[in-house]
Protein backbone atom coordinates (compact mmCIF):
# COMPACT_ATOMS: atom_id res chain seq x y z
CA UNK A 1 0.00 0.00 0.00
CA UNK A 2 1.57 3.49 -0.98
CA UNK A 3 1.47 6.43 1.51
CA UNK A 4 -1.02 8.63 -0.35
CA UNK A 5 -3.24 5.35 -0.42
CA UNK A 6 -2.50 4.60 3.36
CA UNK A 7 -3.00 8.29 4.54
CA UNK A 8 -6.07 8.05 2.65
CA UNK A 9 -7.96 4.81 4.01
CA UNK A 10 -7.16 6.75 7.95
CA UNK A 11 -9.04 9.68 6.74
CA UNK A 12 -12.70 8.76 8.04
CA UNK A 13 -11.32 8.26 11.26
CA UNK A 14 -10.23 11.59 11.53
CA UNK A 15 -13.33 13.06 10.42
CA UNK A 16 -14.87 10.75 12.46
CA UNK A 17 -12.83 12.52 15.14
CA UNK A 18 -13.67 15.72 14.67
CA UNK A 19 -17.46 14.89 14.22
CA UNK A 20 -17.01 13.47 17.99
CA UNK A 21 -15.43 16.84 18.71
CA UNK A 22 -18.14 18.95 17.14
CA UNK A 23 -21.02 16.75 19.51
CA UNK A 24 -18.48 17.12 22.59
CA UNK A 25 -18.10 21.23 22.34
CA UNK A 26 -22.34 20.67 22.15
CA UNK A 27 -22.36 19.12 25.18
CA UNK A 28 -20.32 21.42 27.00
CA UNK A 29 -21.13 25.03 25.51
CA UNK A 30 -25.16 24.09 25.77
CA UNK A 31 -26.69 23.54 29.39
CA UNK A 32 -28.97 21.07 29.19
CA UNK A 33 -32.02 23.18 30.28
CA UNK A 34 -31.36 24.84 26.61
CA UNK A 35 -31.14 21.38 24.40
CA UNK A 36 -34.88 21.64 22.89
CA UNK A 37 -35.16 21.17 18.93
CA UNK A 38 -33.68 24.36 17.54
CA UNK A 39 -30.42 23.23 19.46
CA UNK A 40 -30.12 19.66 18.47
CA UNK A 41 -31.37 20.66 15.15
CA UNK A 42 -28.16 22.89 15.40
CA UNK A 43 -26.42 20.46 16.18
CA UNK A 44 -27.05 18.15 13.04
CA UNK A 45 -26.47 20.71 10.20
CA UNK A 46 -22.91 21.60 12.48
CA UNK A 47 -22.20 17.92 12.10
CA UNK A 48 -23.05 17.78 8.59
CA UNK A 49 -21.55 21.11 7.28
CA UNK A 50 -17.95 19.92 9.02
CA UNK A 51 -18.47 16.38 6.90
CA UNK A 52 -19.04 18.16 4.11
CA UNK A 53 -15.84 20.17 4.39
CA UNK A 54 -13.63 17.83 5.37
CA UNK A 55 -14.69 14.88 3.35
CA UNK A 56 -13.55 16.02 -0.19
CA UNK A 57 -10.07 14.34 -0.03
CA UNK A 58 -11.82 11.20 0.24
CA UNK A 59 -13.56 11.89 -3.31
CA UNK A 60 -9.94 12.58 -5.17
CA UNK A 61 -8.93 10.45 -7.83
CA UNK A 62 -5.66 8.22 -7.46
CA UNK A 63 -4.19 8.81 -10.68
CA UNK A 64 -3.03 11.89 -12.04
CA UNK A 65 -4.77 11.07 -15.33
CA UNK A 66 -8.24 10.89 -13.02
CA UNK A 67 -7.70 14.19 -11.08
CA UNK A 68 -6.97 16.27 -14.13
CA UNK A 69 -10.32 14.96 -15.74
CA UNK A 70 -11.99 15.38 -12.29
CA UNK A 71 -10.86 18.71 -12.14
CA UNK A 72 -14.49 20.42 -13.06
CA UNK A 73 -16.37 18.56 -9.89
CA UNK A 74 -13.96 19.30 -7.73
CA UNK A 75 -14.25 22.74 -7.97
CA UNK A 76 -17.79 22.73 -7.97
CA UNK A 77 -17.38 20.40 -4.94
CA UNK A 78 -14.99 22.85 -2.64
CA UNK A 79 -17.99 25.92 -4.08
CA UNK A 80 -20.77 23.18 -2.33
CA UNK A 81 -18.68 23.52 0.72
CA UNK A 82 -18.36 27.24 1.11
CA UNK A 83 -22.08 27.82 0.24
CA UNK A 84 -23.76 25.04 2.09
CA UNK A 85 -21.27 26.11 5.28
CA UNK A 86 -21.87 29.96 5.02
CA UNK A 87 -25.48 29.71 4.50
CA UNK A 88 -26.20 27.05 7.26
CA UNK A 89 -24.01 28.94 9.88
CA UNK A 90 -25.64 32.18 9.25
CA UNK A 91 -29.38 30.98 9.64
CA UNK A 92 -28.23 29.55 13.02
CA UNK A 93 -26.73 32.75 13.72
CA UNK A 94 -30.24 34.31 12.63
CA UNK A 95 -31.47 32.17 14.44
CA UNK A 96 -29.81 33.13 17.49
CA UNK A 97 -29.73 36.59 17.07
CA UNK A 98 -33.65 37.36 16.47
CA UNK A 99 -35.22 34.11 18.15
CA UNK A 100 -36.88 32.60 14.91
CA UNK A 101 -38.98 29.67 15.91
CA UNK A 102 -37.55 26.46 15.02
CA UNK A 103 -39.99 25.48 12.23
CA UNK A 104 -38.68 28.40 10.03
CA UNK A 105 -35.57 27.37 10.88
CA UNK A 106 -36.28 23.64 9.79
CA UNK A 107 -37.50 24.92 6.61
CA UNK A 108 -34.10 27.42 5.59
CA UNK A 109 -32.01 24.14 6.51
CA UNK A 110 -33.94 22.05 4.15
CA UNK A 111 -34.31 24.56 1.88
CA UNK A 112 -30.25 24.83 1.50
CA UNK A 113 -30.30 21.21 1.78
CA UNK A 114 -32.10 20.97 -1.43
CA UNK A 115 -30.32 23.25 -3.14
CA UNK A 116 -27.05 21.75 -2.58
CA UNK A 117 -28.39 18.52 -3.54
CA UNK A 118 -29.47 20.08 -6.72
CA UNK A 119 -26.25 21.55 -7.52
CA UNK A 120 -24.61 18.04 -6.88
CA UNK A 121 -26.91 15.91 -8.93
CA UNK A 122 -26.51 18.72 -12.20
CA UNK A 123 -22.72 18.66 -11.92
CA UNK A 124 -22.51 14.74 -11.64
CA UNK A 125 -25.11 14.64 -14.57
CA UNK A 126 -22.72 17.39 -16.44
CA UNK A 127 -19.36 15.96 -15.65
CA UNK A 128 -20.53 12.48 -17.02
CA UNK A 129 -22.31 13.92 -20.31
CA UNK A 130 -18.94 15.96 -20.81
CA UNK A 131 -16.70 12.32 -20.12
CA UNK A 132 -18.87 10.79 -22.39
CA UNK A 133 -18.51 13.31 -25.31
CA UNK A 134 -14.91 14.13 -24.90
CA UNK A 135 -14.22 9.57 -24.77
CA UNK A 136 -15.95 9.88 -28.39
CA UNK A 137 -14.27 12.94 -29.35
CA UNK A 138 -10.78 10.62 -28.81
CA UNK A 139 -12.26 8.31 -30.75
CA UNK A 140 -13.38 9.80 -33.57
CA UNK A 141 -9.88 11.71 -33.03
CA UNK A 142 -7.92 8.62 -33.32
CA UNK A 143 -8.20 8.00 -36.96
CA UNK A 144 -7.56 11.76 -38.01
CA UNK A 145 -4.31 11.25 -35.50
CA UNK A 146 -3.15 8.25 -37.66
CA UNK A 147 -3.80 10.33 -40.59
CA UNK A 148 -1.48 13.00 -39.96
CA UNK A 149 1.21 11.29 -38.48
CA UNK A 150 1.81 8.70 -41.39
CA UNK A 151 1.12 11.66 -43.93
CA UNK A 152 3.40 13.78 -41.70
CA UNK A 153 5.55 10.39 -42.28
CA UNK A 154 5.21 10.74 -46.05
CA UNK A 155 5.93 13.82 -46.35
CA UNK A 156 9.68 13.82 -44.78
CA UNK A 157 10.01 10.62 -46.70
CA UNK A 158 9.29 12.41 -50.22
CA UNK A 159 11.51 15.45 -49.03
CA UNK A 160 14.56 13.15 -49.18
CA UNK A 161 14.10 12.27 -52.30
CA UNK A 162 15.19 15.21 -54.80
CA UNK A 163 13.63 14.10 -58.25
CA UNK A 164 10.32 14.57 -56.36
CA UNK A 165 10.85 18.07 -55.68
CA UNK A 166 7.99 18.81 -58.36
CA UNK A 167 5.77 17.05 -56.62
CA UNK A 168 6.33 19.23 -53.20
CA UNK A 169 3.22 21.28 -53.80
CA UNK A 170 1.23 18.69 -54.07
CA UNK A 171 2.20 17.17 -51.28
CA UNK A 172 2.04 20.30 -48.68
CA UNK A 173 -1.66 20.70 -50.15
CA UNK A 174 -2.51 17.12 -49.29
CA UNK A 175 -0.58 17.49 -45.63
CA UNK A 176 -2.57 20.40 -44.83
CA UNK A 177 -6.09 19.20 -45.89
CA UNK A 178 -5.17 16.27 -43.16
CA UNK A 179 -3.89 18.64 -40.43
CA UNK A 180 -6.57 20.49 -40.23
CA UNK A 181 -9.38 17.58 -41.33
CA UNK A 182 -12.32 17.63 -38.53
CA UNK A 183 -13.82 14.49 -36.82
CA UNK A 184 -17.33 12.93 -38.61
CA UNK A 185 -19.51 10.56 -37.48
CA UNK A 186 -20.87 9.90 -41.21
CA UNK A 187 -20.08 6.09 -41.94
CA UNK A 188 -18.69 6.98 -45.28
CA UNK A 189 -15.70 9.57 -43.91
CA UNK A 190 -14.88 6.72 -41.22
CA UNK A 191 -14.44 4.25 -44.29
CA UNK A 192 -12.48 7.69 -46.59
CA UNK A 193 -10.09 7.72 -43.66
CA UNK A 194 -9.41 4.14 -43.62
CA UNK A 195 -8.92 4.23 -47.49
CA UNK A 196 -6.70 7.41 -46.73
CA UNK A 197 -4.45 5.93 -44.14
CA UNK A 198 -3.96 2.59 -46.67
CA UNK A 199 -3.00 4.94 -49.74
CA UNK A 200 -0.74 6.90 -47.67
CA UNK A 201 0.82 3.30 -46.40
CA UNK A 202 1.18 1.76 -50.02
CA UNK A 203 2.99 4.90 -50.89
CA UNK A 204 5.55 4.79 -48.37
CA UNK A 205 6.23 1.54 -49.18
CA UNK A 206 6.25 1.99 -52.94
CA UNK A 207 8.90 4.58 -52.00
CA UNK A 208 10.55 2.46 -49.93
CA UNK A 209 10.60 -0.45 -52.80
CA UNK A 210 11.51 1.59 -55.55
CA UNK A 211 14.51 3.26 -53.68
CA UNK A 212 16.04 -0.30 -53.19
CA UNK A 213 15.35 -1.36 -56.98
CA UNK A 214 17.49 0.13 -59.73
CA UNK A 215 14.47 1.50 -61.54
CA UNK A 216 14.37 4.49 -63.16
CA UNK A 217 13.71 8.51 -61.54
CA UNK A 218 10.79 8.31 -64.22
CA UNK A 219 8.98 5.55 -62.87
CA UNK A 220 9.56 6.94 -59.11
CA UNK A 221 7.72 9.95 -60.07
CA UNK A 222 5.01 8.86 -62.23
CA UNK A 223 4.53 5.86 -59.33
CA UNK A 224 4.11 8.59 -56.56
CA UNK A 225 2.24 11.07 -58.86
CA UNK A 226 -0.36 8.33 -59.89
CA UNK A 227 -0.75 7.75 -55.93
CA UNK A 228 -0.83 11.58 -54.79
CA UNK A 229 -3.73 11.80 -57.19
CA UNK A 230 -5.50 8.69 -55.91
CA UNK A 231 -4.59 10.84 -52.04
CA UNK A 232 -6.22 13.91 -53.23
CA UNK A 233 -9.19 12.87 -54.97
CA UNK A 234 -9.78 10.84 -51.64
CA UNK A 235 -9.28 14.08 -49.32
CA UNK A 236 -11.79 15.91 -51.78
CA UNK A 237 -14.61 13.30 -50.88
CA UNK A 238 -13.77 13.34 -47.30
CA UNK A 239 -14.09 17.24 -47.07
CA UNK A 240 -17.04 16.84 -48.48
CA UNK A 241 -18.04 14.09 -45.75
CA UNK A 242 -17.20 16.94 -43.10
CA UNK A 243 -19.63 19.42 -44.82
CA UNK A 244 -22.61 17.61 -44.70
Amino acid sequence: MTKQGSAKGLYPFLILAGELLVVLGFYLITASTRRGPTAWLNLAVCMLAFFIDTAGPLFFPNSTTRFSQKIPAIAILWFIDVFYTVASLCVIIAGWQWAIEFRFQLLAQLAILLVVCGIVLTSMHATEHAGNVDERERGLLSNIDSLRDAMKSLVMQISRVPALSALAKEVSRCSDDVRYMTPSKNARALELESQLLQTIRQTEAFLTNQSSDSGGLDDLRTGVAKRLEELTFLLQQRKACGLE
